[in-house]
């Protein structure tokens, strides 16, 4: 499982580090595509990313 707490900038927030929305993606995508291991995506939601949750959700419908 990878964790996604909010699209781009707000999972960045969330988990102290510039970039790590898009090294999250890299991975889910890397397992998606290049392996028979099931990915599947967690969030942990907060007063920070509580008003984002939709918005994550529409994302990995669309994109993982």
């Amino acid at each position: 499982m990878v964790s996604l707490d909010g699209v781009g900038e707000i999972h960045d927030l969330q988990r102290g580090r510039v970039g790590n929305f898009e090294t999250a993606i890299q991975v889910i995508r890397y397992f998606a595509i290049k392996s028979d291991i099931p990915v599947s995506v967690g969030c942990t939601i907060t007063k920070r990313n509580l008003w984002t949750v939709d918005e994550l959700m529409e994302f990995c419908q669309r994109e993982v």
